[in-house]
């Protein structure tokens, strides 16, 4: 729910932490932040299940397509 220059500055926040060594889990469904900030993403199922994606790869995935808005970059 972050306006445009709310979502910046979450990014430049983000990247401050990456370098200084800070983990982080982000819970979005924005694809540009997820492709800009997210290195691996974990999808959770209702049922328990999970699945470990590469950026890339959860972003070909078509069936996938819904859960998250597609980055615009």
């Amino acid at each position: 729910g972050l306006d445009p220059e709310g979502v910046g500055r979450f990014i430049e926040l983000s990247r401050r932490l990456a370098r200084e060594g800070v983990g982080q889990v982000i819970i979005s469904h924005d694809g540009d932040v997820i492709k800009q900030l997210c290195e691996r993403v974990i999808s959770l199922s209702g049922d328990g299940r999970f699945r470990d994606w590469g950026v890339e790869e959860l972003f070909s995935e078509e069936r996938y397509a819904g859960l998250i808005s597609a980055p615009t970059s």
